[in-house]
């Protein structure tokens, strides 16, 4: 065999093994650049695909999904702290005291339980995110929460921890109302909904109590805090509408923009105060 004879058998094998090794090492990457979209990884943790990025639908994990945060704040004074008179069961509600809670403003103006939402978007993190476990609470003839949010199909359980008689009545014009009387022996009540929208919640026997169900199709909801702060997280790039309501004040809405390398998007709605004379009469 000549020299350039025995030469070429080497130089094939080389390539073969080079050839192989580019493939292995450059899997993950390529899929990013070259549009593949990689094989899922499992139905909890699905795999992100460019095609998915090019949408706005990731569809888990947190890579490349950002966060929505900021205050919900109210210019100028806010209404001063009303006491709601208790006048019946003095004994059991009477042991704290019950203030208007529709319009709470903490001293640097952030407003508690308001409720900020990011609609329309697509994929993202499904509605089974908001978890099992819906509870309106009756204590000491008051509702805790406040508000409270409930997915659509989810189970609301209504409790009564107070010993005494209460009857939850709900005003709604697209889901069933439901006006139902809960004796002490009765320590649970359970309630689905099944489309989106607020409900407000009265009892007939104590006339200051008061709460609101918001139901929703999605878990890009939040409430405010007691210093007015929302987050929003796992949300996937693209232009979306965000929305502020609160129950006093009415709705706000803000173009936003979660960026394809995720990150924090900020923004804090604001409210004027209500004229002294239309304060939470």
């Amino acid at each position: 065999m000549t020299g350039l004879g025995r030469f070429i058998p080497h130089v094939i094998l080389l390539v073969i093994l080079a050839g192989t090794g580019c493939n292995d090492g450059a899997r993950p990457g390529a899929s990013e650049q070259s549009g593949t979209t990689p094989p899922p990884a499992g139905r909890d943790r699905p795999g992100i695909g460019p095609e998915a990025k090019a949408t706005g639908q990731l569809t888990g994990g947190s890579a490349g999904q950002g966060v929505f945060r900021g205050r919900v704040i109210l210019r100028g004074d806010p209404p001063k702290p009303r006491k709601l008179q208790v006048v019946k069961d003095v004994a059991v509600c009477g042991i704290i005291d019950h203030l208007d809670d529709r319009l709470v403003v903490d001293h640097r103006g952030g407003i508690r339980n308001a409720v900020v939402s990011i609609n329309g978007v697509k994929g993202g993190r499904g509605i089974a995110a908001m978890g099992d476990d819906f509870v309106l609470d009756q204590k000491s003839c008051a509702y805790f929460p406040h508000v409270l949010l409930v997915p659509v199909g989810g189970t609301l359980r209504v409790l009564n921890r107070d010993g005494v008689l209460h009857n939850i009545h709900t005003y709604s014009s697209i889901n069933p109302a439901f006006n139902v009387a809960q004796p002490k022996a009765l320590k649970e009540i359970r309630k689905t909904f099944s489309s989106p929208e607020r409900i407000a919640v009265r009892c007939d026997v104590h006339g200051w109590m008061s709460s609101w169900v918001i139901v929703v199709d999605h878990p890009y909801h939040a409430v405010t805090d007691e210093d007015g702060r929302f987050e929003l997280s796992g949300i996937p790039p693209g232009r979306y509408v965000a929305e502020c309501w609160q129950e006093e004040l009415g709705t706000v809405t803000v173009d936003v923009t979660i960026g394809e390398d995720g990150g924090e998007t900020r923004h804090d709605f604001v409210y004027d105060a209500p004229a002294p004379s239309a304060a939470l009469n």
